[in-house]
């Protein structure tokens, strides 16, 4: 699946981002996998998906004070909820999600992108200044 900084989004390497793990949605299964194994206990951690396919677009920033083993475990349990139907067509899954972002999350991890980059930076002292920082520099669309 490639390597660390493989595809990663020039200016989130610049901004201390690592590639952490690769995400895809194949035959209507999830995978995930962690390419960075240690970063799985990784606690006070700002994340971001990013494209896989050039231009490497940031689609979402997100931050965890857990593990992040536990929000990747959390993410796949909101997806595979949307995937077998277990929605309604208005229905939000993983807080207050809206459907927009959960078709986007849906088409950003299938094909013809295939799949996204999961990046972190950790051991932040300020999760929410840092995310906030992040998502007005980078303007994800699935974080508006």
């Amino acid at each position: 699946m490639g390597g660390p900084y493989s595809h990663i989004h020039a200016g989130l390497a610049s901004d201390g981002f690592n590639e952490i793990g690769r995400f895809a949605i194949e035959a209507y299964r999830l995978k995930f996998e962690f390419t960075l194994p240690e970063a799985q206990e990784w606690v006070h951690s700002v994340y971001a998906w990013v494209g896989l396919v050039p231009p490497a677009t940031v689609v979402r920033i997100g931050k965890c004070q857990w593990p992040l083993r536990t929000r990747i475990e959390a993410f796949r349990r909101s997806l595979d909820q949307v995937m077998s139907g277990g929605l309604r067509p208005n229905e939000c899954f993983k807080g207050d999600t809206t459907p927009r972002e959960r078709d986007g999350w849906i088409g950003h991890a299938s094909a013809p992108h295939g799949g996204l980059i999961f990046a972190c930076r950790h051991r932040e002292a300020t999760l929410r200044e840092t995310e906030l920082r992040l998502i007005r520099a980078y303007d994800p669309p699935l974080c508006n």
